[in-house]
């Protein structure tokens, strides 16, 4: 399941207490990241299945900029990676191989 995030606090929170693989998918309603979101549900329903450590996250750039800018976010969709609190990678565009790649490589 992904789960929306609308702060730059409640991103950080998950961000801290989490020893799994954090995916962060930044959107808006652009045909790509239409597509890019589907995308992103089949793989968190994958990976979930699997019982594999990554969690799937999404925030819409138009209602958080803030998060958007503390990870210099200019193109959408842009695909951030994380481990132990750390950003490990990032697609920008829409890529799903290479982010499906990114995951597989992470866990």
């Amino acid at each position: 399941m992904i789960e929306h995030i609308s702060s730059k606090q409640q991103f950080t929170s998950a961000l801290q207490n989490s020893s799994d693989m954090i995916v962060l998918d930044f959107f808006d309603d652009c045909t790509h990241c239409t597509d890019m979101n589907d995308k992103l549900d089949e793989y968190s329903s994958l990976y979930e299945n699997q019982s594999k450590k990554v969690k799937f996250y999404k925030c819409n750039i138009e209602k958080d900029m803030e998060l958007a800018s503390d990870y210099s976010v200019n193109l959408i969709p842009t695909t951030l990676f994380f481990k132990k609190g750390k950003l490990i990678d990032k697609v920008v565009g829409p890529d799903p191989s290479s982010i499906k790649s990114v995951i597989d490589s992470g866990i």
